[in-house]
């Protein structure tokens, strides 16, 4: 799910409740970029990124690297140069070559940027000096959260330097990642985004299934967008988001998203709609009050029901 969707985006670290926070990564590999004239798709292919809705969760940090209020040292921000100095190689490489770029190799460089953040976010904390080496092309973008501030890929950027460079399919794809990964998904146990655009990301995400079903992120996607639609039912509960209100009743936006989705012509094919529709219907046999009954079902609509801490 990796769902890459104007100019914050993905920070790849949600803490659930059975897992920790990842530790220090290793640097990006710096390979050399592609030489001029080609592309080689299966060249220098970073490691594979964590699914999607992980990326997007609470804007919590590690507890290495260089702590709030401690100037960066050297070495930090050096290595934070070396990261940009690389992704301007790879980027000049592939506007060295004419026409539409593989899907593959841009994929490629999608994947070294979301590592690339990744690292930064395991190692390194809110200091002005490293912010200030990120700029508008740099495909790294900072995003503040109450539980802290994080790195994450700038998908709105790749559009814009790519422009024209790209297929239809993975220009679709980085118009939903940017809208849709612009901010944190969470933050401080409670969704950024709303409960309707959370809703209509689902919409999108099918949609653009339907139309591209050989996308190459397809599979990562879909791991994000099961986690999102467990979101979206209150399979995965937040705190300071809860589908329903101090009256026990569901949350009228909540409520209102959900009739917005089904009344959506283009829910009707999505994987989600059955599961959605069958909520719907329990929670109206409920008169929309949270009861046992619609509890019990909301559990059943994933594994084992996570927490978020």
């Amino acid at each position: 799910m990796r769902l890459f969707l104007c100019c914050l985006l993905i920070f790849p670290l949600l803490t659930l409740a059975s897992c920790s926070l990842p530790g220090k990564t290793d640097v990006p590999d710096a390979a050399p970029p592609a030489s001029q004239g080609s592309v080689d798709p299966g060249a220098s292919v970073p490691q594979e990124k964590a699914s999607g809705p992980e990326q997007n969760g609470e804007g919590a940090q590690s507890d290495t690297g260089t702590s709030p209020g401690i100037p960066a040292s050297d070495d930090t921000l050096h290595e934070i140069e070396e990261i940009l100095n690389e992704l301007q190689s790879r980027t000049a490489a592939l506007l060295s070559v004419d026409g539409v770029l593989p899907d593959a190799v841009v994929q490629s460089l999608s994947d070294y940027i979301f590592q690339s953040a990744d690292y930064l976010n395991n190692s390194y904390f809110n200091d002005a000096a490293c912010f200030e080496k990120l700029h508008d092309d740099s495909f790294i973008s900072i995003r503040i959260g109450e539980g802290g501030i994080g790195y994450g890929p700038n998908y709105a950027a790749m559009q814009r330097v790519f422009a024209g460079r790209l297929s239809a399919a993975y220009e679709a794809y980085l118009s939903i990642q940017a809208i849709y990964y612009a901010q944190y998904i969470m933050d401080d146990m409670a969704l950024v985004l709303t409960w309707d655009a959370l809703g209509q990301y689902l919409i999108d995400w099918c949609a653009f299934k339907s139309t591209h079903p050989g996308f190459i992120d397809i599979a990562a996607e879909d791991i994000s967008h099961g986690f999102l639609l467990r979101l979206y039912t209150g399979n995965i509960p937040l705190d300071n988001s809860r589908v329903f209100d101090e009256g026990n009743n569901l949350n009228q936006a909540l409520k209102e998203s959900y009739e917005h989705f089904l009344g959506d012509p283009l829910s009707r094919n999505c994987d989600a709609y059955g599961q959605i529709e069958a909520l719907y219907q329990v929670w109206q046999e409920n008169q929309f009050m949270y009861t046992p009954s619609v509890i019990t079902f909301i559990e059943s609509l994933g594994p084992a029901p996570l927490s978020i801490s």
